[in-house]
């Protein structure tokens, strides 16, 4: 009888640890790509206003070098979604 109980036991454990094993690899792989789109997002804003700022036709100084500037500090200090990124603390901020 104690062999059926350990047995069953062990049949328990194993399979909760296997359950448990794979919800945690979805999670982190449901945080990684939420993380890559967000910081596609930020990517992307850099690149529109850098372009915008290269052809000349707007001042560094306006409203796009602000949105630019606040861009990348948002990917260096790892405001808002990317905050586990830059949590290393080696990204210094845009001045």
């Amino acid at each position: 009888m104690n062999k059926c109980l350990d047995f069953a036991i062990a049949q328990a454990v194993t399979e909760f640890e296997r359950q448990w094993t794979r919800q945690q690899s979805e999670q982190e792989n449901e945080r990684s790509g939420f993380l890559a789109h967000e910081l596609n997002n930020l990517l992307n804003t850099v690149k529109l206003t850098f372009h915008v700022l290269k052809q000349g036709k707007v001042a560094i100084g306006g409203s796009t070098g602000a949105v630019l500037e606040r861009t990348l500090n948002s990917m260096a200090r790892g405001r808002g979604p990317v905050g586990s990124l830059a949590a290393c603390g080696q990204c210094p901020a845009v001045t």
